[in-house]
């Protein structure tokens, strides 16, 4: 289809600036176990509809995110998330050996496994309850470059601050999901015309 793909070329543009505080709170995490469970914890701030978890499998981890919505426009923003995740634990750690060891998507079109596999050089399923990516327990132990303890103190508190008070956040998916939704409607999906849109919001 001419969506194919278009979930890994979206994550290509993804830094962690994108993710707001929580972007720069995981990077001043001492190492990646630490930069998952902020992301766990303080996601409400920037994900308002979906919920990514921590599964340990002893050799294994695996990070799930929820699939509660059934369409074509909420499978490629799920599967955006999923593939921005990938991209922010590299970006986050500079290492590109961070792959994932094998993928499953709750989609159920067979054409999302080629371009994931391709991409992330892995074993991808389909038609699974909710979606998982699978990394090695090792990796968890990695120390990120950019580790700042004052900083991530700082950060902490306002995070903290925000969950507190509840507050209603105009975040990275709404605003990603609005600007897919947008194109889809005016069937003119492209990179181009999803990052305009996200830039006028």
């Amino acid at each position: 289809t001419k969506y194919k793909d278009f979930y890994i070329e979206i994550s290509e543009y993804i830094k962690p600036h994108h993710f707001g505080l929580l972007g720069y709170f995981c990077m001043s995490c001492n190492n990646l176990y630490e930069a998952l469970i902020s992301f766990i914890k303080y996601q409400e701030v920037e994900y308002s509809f979906n919920n990514f978890n921590i599964i340990n499998f002893g050799t294994e981890i695996a990070i799930v995110l929820d699939q509660k919505r059934y369409s074509i426009e909420y499978y490629l923003i799920d599967e955006i998330l999923i593939s921005s995740l990938i991209k922010l634990i590299e970006k986050i750690s500079l290492q590109k050996k961070i792959k994932p060891k094998k993928i499953f998507l709750a989609s159920k079109k067979s054409n999302r496994i080629a371009g994931f596999k391709k991409y992330f050089n892995c074993h991808v399923e389909i038609n699974h309850e909710r979606n998982y990516i699978f990394f090695d327990s090792s990796n968890l132990n990695i120390k990120l470059p950019n580790a700042d303890k004052n900083l991530n103190s700082i950060i902490e508190k306002e995070l903290d601050g925000y969950l507190l008070k509840s507050m209603t956040f105009n975040s990275f998916e709404e605003k990603l999901e609005i600007a897919i939704i947008q194109c889809l409607n005016e069937g003119r999906v492209s990179i181009a015309n999803v990052s305009k849109k996200l830039a006028n919001s």
